[in-house]
């Protein structure tokens, strides 16, 4: 068994259970550092502590342990409709204008060509796992809220806007200069007087 596929999958169960690594440490009785060394490859699990990770992501122990990067066993590639890739690249978008990155940043972090990251964000292509964890790791959101698979609140307050960015002003106002910007906060601020 290759640390590394065992670390990318421990990773990605914990984003799809919107957990932080302190919550998933407290769920499996170890301190966070250890779930970041699991994440890395730097330690591995026990056995008794791989029993206690599939239960608490409710998935076989043996798939867990495979030595093969399928994670077909957790990925329906039918959930992902044209219209939830539409959101995500909006979501993509505005996480990324929050952060004040451009998309040569954001496709240097996850290694992919500037014109590949672009598609990302306007619907014409799909980013694989490794890609979806490091973004959802860039931008500390979990998968699930990440992709928008996730239904209830969030407690991620830039998740919590993209919900209301649906008719895309907010984008337009994210991507003006900036002394519109100035000008729209001195408009808000009398807003919130009233």
């Amino acid at each position: 068994m290759t640390d590394r596929v065992l670390a990318k999958k421990i990773k990605y169960l914990r984003h799809t259970k919107a957990l932080t690594q302190s919550q998933l440490a407290m769920k499996a009785g170890v301190t966070r550092t250890t779930i970041t060394n699991y994440e890395t490859g730097y330690a591995r699990p026990t056995p008794e502590q791989l029993d206690k990770l599939a239960e608490i992501f409710d998935v076989d122990s043996r798939w867990l342990t495979k030595t093969d990067d399928d994670f077909s066993y957790h990925v329906d590639e039918k959930e992902v409709s044209e219209r939830a890739q539409t959101e995500f690249g909006k979501k993509l978008r505005l996480l990324r204008k929050n952060k004040k990155k451009t998309m040569d940043d954001l496709s240097k972090i996850i290694n992919i060509s500037r014109s590949g990251y672009s598609k990302y964000e306007i619907g014409g292509r799909e980013p694989n796992l490794n890609s979806l964890v490091i973004l959802a790791d860039y931008f500390d959101v979990s998968l699930d809220d990440l992709l928008g698979t996730k239904k209830g609140v969030s407690n991620n307050k830039d998740i919590d806007l993209l919900r209301l960015v649906s008719e895309g002003w907010l984008l337009e106002i994210a991507e003006a200069d900036e002394d519109k910007q100035n000008a729209i906060k001195v408009v808000w601020e009398e807003i919130k007087k009233l």
